[in-house]
């Protein structure tokens, strides 16, 4: 399934209004499914979105009007493990002791909800996009990323496929090597059982999944 996401989270609403959803209406033809939202937005450019032809909705935190939308519509939720209203309205991350069973409770509570509004298509995200205070670029931030990645399968049990987006960890690729920087997490994340990847270099991430599925232990 190839899905194309149109950056509409990273967008202020006003510019996601303009530019998204002209876009949205112009990659229909092409037969991609479609993630441009985020339960931040206003109601309105949500059921823009899907009358354009967005396939998922992007949820984080408690999102019941978005979940209410989707499910009127048959779309699938990609749900993020946000510690705070939203993305944009976050503190200090909380690390527990062990970061898995924390989301693991969290998208439990999260998939149930969605199921009572009446979803049945959801994906989940552990969120290792978002910044916080505490978890900006630096040696912690990748740590963090890195265990997450490798044990992603652990959501598995959840019966829901995993969502991961690939970082780009700029104190160590800097400037000159950026583009390198998802390939090498792409790798951690097919080892740890991530089902869907975000990535900007598309056709090398690819090429690594298709080896990776060469693989036979």
């Amino acid at each position: 399934m190839d899905v194309a996401d149109l950056h509409g989270g990273e967008s202020l609403p006003v510019a996601a209004l303009d530019l998204v959803l002209p876009a949205s209406l112009e990659l229909q033809h092409l037969e991609l499914r479609q993630a441009a939202l985020r339960n931040d937005f206003p109601d309105h450019f949500g059921l823009g979105g899907l009358r354009a032809g967005n396939d998922f909705l992007v949820v984080g935190a408690d999102g019941e009007d978005v979940f209410k939308l989707a499910a009127t519509h048959d779309a699938a939720v990609i749900l993020c493990y946000v510690q705070g209203p939203t993305v944009r309205q976050v503190g200090d991350f909380r690390f527990h002791d062990d970061m898995l069973t924390e989301i693991g409770r969290y998208f439990r509570d999260l998939t149930a909800q969605a199921t009572r509004c009446g979803v049945t298509k959801c994906f989940i995200d552990p969120g290792l996009g978002f910044y916080y205070n505490n978890l900006q670029d630096s040696r912690l931030r990748i740590n963090y990323q890195l265990n997450t990645f490798v044990h992603c399968f652990r959501l598995h049990e959840l019966g829901y496929p995993t969502f991961n987006i690939l970082p780009h960890a700029p104190e160590i690729f800097l400037a000159d090597e950026r583009r390198a920087a998802e390939p090498f997490f792409s790798v951690l994340a097919l080892l740890g059982g991530t089902h869907v990847i975000r990535s900007h270099e598309v056709r090398t991430v690819h090429r690594i999944r298709q080896v990776m599925d060469l693989y036979e232990s």
